[in-house]
């Protein structure tokens, strides 16, 4: 076997490895770790999705407040820059799905009752995108995992385009929750503790947003760990 051969080998070797690895770090832990599944448990992890979606998009200036003791159950606040554009309703899309998302990267399943608002909601910004004859996300990850069943949660039923959106959606809200891993965990453990979450708290926990500087500036997308 030639040198060159052993060479390539290794190469290809290695970067299995790396891969393998890394998505080992991103893999959610047990659920019955870090997350009860009581009515709490439910809504830290809904929000908490919200949360890390809005942390990682480059549309939101800031995220203001992280709760779970509303009075219609949690809530994320944060401000958005203001860009009119397809690619916005894009992230607008996934914010609104990634409590959905995060749910059933936990679960399994749907946990939580108030999804159906932003399911709602959801559906609207799709449907603006597709109105602008618009359906390609911005962002080049093509998702493979397997989706919800949208055409069971919405009444009129989805058209084909309208599912390949929030689909897309959805599935870009998961991988975002996971790729923050053991981070995201502690978010949902600290809003378990503490019910609410400032900017400060959740900035000590979640990772440094490292494109801050340039918020608004850049296109409309998603920046994870």
């Amino acid at each position: 076997m030639s040198i060159m051969l052993v060479a390539v080998i290794v190469t290809i070797m290695t970067v299995a490895l790396v891969a393998f690895l890394g998505r080992r770090r991103r893999t959610i832990p047990p659920p019955d770790v870090l997350c009860p599944d009581t009515v709490e448990g439910r809504i830290a992890v809904h929000e908490a999705g919200h949360a890390v979606a809005a942390w990682g998009c480059t549309i939101v200036q800031n995220v203001e407040l992280v709760a779970i003791d509303g009075p219609d159950g949690g809530f994320v606040k944060f401000n958005t820059c203001a860009i009119n554009s397809s690619d916005r309703d894009w992230c607008e899309a996934v914010l609104m799905l990634a409590g959905v998302a995060a749910e059933v990267a936990v679960w399994g399943k749907v946990r939580t009752g108030g999804a159906k608002d932003d399911l709602l909601k959801a559906r609207e910004k799709v449907q603006g995108i597709l109105g602008m004859g618009d359906d390609h996300a911005p962002w080049r990850r093509k998702p493979i995992d397997p989706c919800i069943p949208f055409d069971a949660m919405y009444y009129p039923v989805l058209s084909d385009a309208e599912h390949r959106a929030l689909a897309n959606a959805y599935l870009h809200a998961k991988n975002i929750v996971r790729s923050h891993g053991r981070s995201y965990y502690k978010l949902v453990s600290a809003l378990m503790s503490k019910r609410r979450l400032n900017e400060a708290e959740v900035a000590d926990i979640l990772p440094r947003r490292s494109f801050l500087k340039i918020v608004g500036m850049m296109r409309p997308t998603f920046i994870t760990p």
